[in-house]
Protein backbone atom coordinates (compact mmCIF):
# COMPACT_ATOMS: atom_id res chain seq x y z
CA UNK A 1 0.00 0.00 0.00
CA UNK A 2 1.16 3.57 -0.57
CA UNK A 3 3.08 3.14 -3.79
CA UNK A 4 1.83 3.81 -7.27
CA UNK A 5 1.84 0.95 -9.76
CA UNK A 6 1.19 1.38 -13.48
CA UNK A 7 -0.49 -1.77 -14.74
CA UNK A 8 -3.52 -3.36 -16.27
CA UNK A 9 -6.51 -3.98 -14.01
CA UNK A 10 -9.23 -6.56 -14.14
CA UNK A 11 -12.44 -5.50 -12.40
CA UNK A 12 -14.10 -7.92 -10.05
CA UNK A 13 -17.40 -7.98 -11.90
CA UNK A 14 -19.10 -11.04 -13.31
CA UNK A 15 -17.31 -11.91 -16.55
CA UNK A 16 -15.87 -8.42 -17.22
CA UNK A 17 -12.29 -7.30 -17.66
CA UNK A 18 -11.22 -3.67 -17.41
CA UNK A 19 -8.45 -1.18 -16.82
CA UNK A 20 -8.05 2.60 -17.14
CA UNK A 21 -5.36 5.26 -17.40
CA UNK A 22 -5.04 7.84 -14.67
CA UNK A 23 -2.63 10.65 -13.94
CA UNK A 24 -2.96 12.63 -10.71
CA UNK A 25 -3.14 16.42 -10.85
CA UNK A 26 -2.52 18.01 -7.44
CA UNK A 27 -4.50 20.96 -6.13
CA UNK A 28 -8.01 22.31 -5.96
CA UNK A 29 -10.33 21.22 -8.73
CA UNK A 30 -11.07 24.33 -10.78
CA UNK A 31 -8.37 26.89 -9.98
CA UNK A 32 -5.44 24.55 -9.47
CA UNK A 33 -6.40 22.03 -12.15
CA UNK A 34 -6.93 24.79 -14.70
CA UNK A 35 -3.53 26.23 -13.75
CA UNK A 36 -1.91 22.80 -14.19
CA UNK A 37 -3.34 22.32 -17.68
CA UNK A 38 -1.74 25.34 -19.40
CA UNK A 39 -2.99 23.93 -22.67
CA UNK A 40 -5.45 24.98 -25.33
CA UNK A 41 -8.68 26.60 -24.17
CA UNK A 42 -12.07 27.26 -25.75
CA UNK A 43 -15.53 28.24 -24.49
CA UNK A 44 -18.82 26.92 -25.84
CA UNK A 45 -22.32 28.41 -25.46
CA UNK A 46 -23.67 25.15 -24.01
CA UNK A 47 -24.52 23.75 -20.60
CA UNK A 48 -21.88 21.47 -19.13
CA UNK A 49 -23.73 18.20 -19.82
CA UNK A 50 -24.12 18.91 -23.56
CA UNK A 51 -20.50 20.10 -23.71
CA UNK A 52 -19.38 16.83 -22.08
CA UNK A 53 -21.35 14.88 -24.71
CA UNK A 54 -19.61 16.90 -27.45
CA UNK A 55 -16.24 16.15 -25.82
CA UNK A 56 -17.00 12.43 -25.77
CA UNK A 57 -18.00 12.42 -29.45
CA UNK A 58 -15.09 14.66 -30.46
CA UNK A 59 -12.50 12.42 -28.78
CA UNK A 60 -14.03 9.36 -30.43
CA UNK A 61 -13.85 11.07 -33.84
CA UNK A 62 -10.08 11.65 -33.52
CA UNK A 63 -9.53 8.08 -32.26
CA UNK A 64 -8.70 8.94 -28.66
CA UNK A 65 -10.08 6.79 -25.85
CA UNK A 66 -11.85 8.48 -22.97
CA UNK A 67 -10.33 6.63 -20.00
CA UNK A 68 -11.73 8.36 -16.92
CA UNK A 69 -14.39 10.94 -16.07
CA UNK A 70 -14.42 12.66 -12.67
CA UNK A 71 -17.27 14.91 -11.58
CA UNK A 72 -16.48 17.40 -8.83
CA UNK A 73 -18.28 20.56 -7.75
CA UNK A 74 -20.36 20.72 -10.94
CA UNK A 75 -17.33 20.41 -13.23
CA UNK A 76 -15.59 17.50 -14.96
CA UNK A 77 -12.00 16.36 -15.38
CA UNK A 78 -11.22 13.72 -18.00
CA UNK A 79 -8.25 11.59 -18.90
CA UNK A 80 -7.87 10.24 -22.42
CA UNK A 81 -5.29 8.82 -24.77
CA UNK A 82 -4.11 5.99 -26.99
CA UNK A 83 -0.82 4.11 -27.37
CA UNK A 84 1.02 7.27 -28.48
CA UNK A 85 -0.71 10.16 -26.69
CA UNK A 86 -1.84 11.00 -23.16
CA UNK A 87 -4.22 13.85 -22.45
CA UNK A 88 -6.24 15.53 -19.78
CA UNK A 89 -9.19 17.84 -20.11
CA UNK A 90 -10.98 20.10 -17.65
CA UNK A 91 -14.56 21.04 -18.40
CA UNK A 92 -15.72 24.03 -16.33
CA UNK A 93 -19.29 25.35 -16.05
CA UNK A 94 -18.99 29.15 -16.25
CA UNK A 95 -22.77 29.79 -16.34
CA UNK A 96 -25.74 27.46 -16.88
CA UNK A 97 -25.33 28.11 -20.64
CA UNK A 98 -21.56 28.56 -21.01
CA UNK A 99 -18.75 26.02 -20.54
CA UNK A 100 -14.99 26.28 -20.96
CA UNK A 101 -12.67 23.43 -21.95
CA UNK A 102 -8.97 23.29 -21.12
CA UNK A 103 -7.12 20.49 -22.90
CA UNK A 104 -3.51 19.33 -22.80
CA UNK A 105 -1.94 16.50 -24.82
CA UNK A 106 1.52 14.96 -24.53
CA UNK A 107 3.51 12.48 -26.57
CA UNK A 108 5.99 11.36 -23.94
CA UNK A 109 7.33 14.61 -22.46
CA UNK A 110 6.51 16.73 -25.52
CA UNK A 111 3.34 18.80 -25.52
CA UNK A 112 1.33 18.51 -28.76
CA UNK A 113 -0.24 21.97 -29.37
CA UNK A 114 -1.57 21.10 -32.85
CA UNK A 115 -3.34 18.01 -31.54
CA UNK A 116 -4.93 20.06 -28.75
CA UNK A 117 -6.37 22.43 -31.37
CA UNK A 118 -7.57 19.51 -33.52
CA UNK A 119 -9.39 18.06 -30.50
CA UNK A 120 -11.09 21.39 -29.81
CA UNK A 121 -12.09 21.66 -33.49
CA UNK A 122 -13.56 18.15 -33.37
CA UNK A 123 -15.49 19.00 -30.19
CA UNK A 124 -16.79 22.20 -31.82
CA UNK A 125 -18.21 20.15 -34.73
CA UNK A 126 -20.35 18.20 -32.25
CA UNK A 127 -21.25 21.12 -29.98
CA UNK A 128 -24.23 22.07 -32.15
CA UNK A 129 -26.02 18.75 -31.56
CA UNK A 130 -28.31 19.60 -28.64
CA UNK A 131 -29.80 16.09 -28.73
CA UNK A 132 -26.54 14.31 -27.83
CA UNK A 133 -26.05 12.97 -24.32
CA UNK A 134 -23.13 11.51 -22.39
CA UNK A 135 -22.86 7.74 -22.81
CA UNK A 136 -21.55 5.85 -19.79
CA UNK A 137 -22.50 2.37 -20.98
CA UNK A 138 -19.49 0.14 -20.45
CA UNK A 139 -17.82 2.45 -17.92
CA UNK A 140 -17.31 1.27 -14.33
CA UNK A 141 -17.86 3.48 -11.28
CA UNK A 142 -15.21 5.05 -9.08
CA UNK A 143 -16.46 5.25 -5.49
CA UNK A 144 -15.68 7.61 -2.60
CA UNK A 145 -15.14 4.63 -0.26
CA UNK A 146 -14.57 0.90 -0.76
CA UNK A 147 -18.29 0.17 -0.89
CA UNK A 148 -20.77 -0.07 -3.75
CA UNK A 149 -23.13 2.01 -1.59
CA UNK A 150 -20.64 4.90 -1.41
CA UNK A 151 -21.14 8.02 -3.55
CA UNK A 152 -19.86 7.73 -7.13
CA UNK A 153 -16.99 10.15 -7.88
CA UNK A 154 -16.61 9.22 -11.53
CA UNK A 155 -16.29 6.43 -14.05
CA UNK A 156 -13.45 4.61 -15.79
CA UNK A 157 -13.31 2.81 -19.12
CA UNK A 158 -12.62 -0.91 -19.33
CA UNK A 159 -9.27 -1.93 -20.86
CA UNK A 160 -7.47 1.33 -20.14
CA UNK A 161 -4.43 1.61 -17.82
CA UNK A 162 -4.59 2.93 -14.25
CA UNK A 163 -2.09 4.05 -11.71
CA UNK A 164 -3.28 2.51 -8.46
CA UNK A 165 -2.49 1.99 -4.80
CA UNK A 166 -3.33 -1.25 -3.08
CA UNK A 167 -6.21 -0.90 -0.66
CA UNK A 168 -6.57 -2.64 2.69
CA UNK A 169 -10.12 -3.49 1.66
CA UNK A 170 -10.15 -6.85 -0.12
CA UNK A 171 -10.97 -6.60 -3.83
CA UNK A 172 -10.58 -2.79 -3.96
CA UNK A 173 -7.84 -0.58 -5.40
CA UNK A 174 -7.32 3.14 -4.79
CA UNK A 175 -6.98 5.52 -7.75
CA UNK A 176 -5.84 9.15 -7.64
CA UNK A 177 -8.38 11.33 -9.40
CA UNK A 178 -7.50 14.45 -11.43
CA UNK A 179 -8.78 16.71 -8.64
CA UNK A 180 -6.32 15.16 -6.20
CA UNK A 181 -9.03 13.16 -4.44
CA UNK A 182 -8.75 9.41 -3.99
CA UNK A 183 -11.34 7.03 -5.39
CA UNK A 184 -11.93 3.31 -5.04
CA UNK A 185 -12.52 0.80 -7.79
CA UNK A 186 -13.66 -2.78 -7.43
CA UNK A 187 -10.77 -4.47 -9.21
CA UNK A 188 -7.74 -6.68 -8.90
CA UNK A 189 -4.31 -6.53 -10.48
CA UNK A 190 -4.18 -8.46 -13.75
CA UNK A 191 -1.59 -9.36 -16.33
CA UNK A 192 -1.14 -8.19 -19.93
CA UNK A 193 -1.50 -10.65 -22.82
CA UNK A 194 2.27 -11.21 -22.79
CA UNK A 195 2.00 -12.41 -19.18
CA UNK A 196 4.04 -9.53 -17.77
CA UNK A 197 2.54 -6.96 -15.46
CA UNK A 198 1.68 -3.81 -17.37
Amino acid sequence: MGRIIRLLLLPILAGCSAAASLVAIPGYFVDEVAYQFKGAERSFPLDIEHTLAAVQRGLREVRLDLDLIERHAGNYALLFGNRELDGKLLLRADTPALSTIYVQVHRGLKREDAIEQAILDSIAKHAGDASSHVRLAGFHPVYARPSRRAPTLGWFRPRARLEVHRSQASGWLIVSLPSGRKGYIRARIGRTKSGAKG
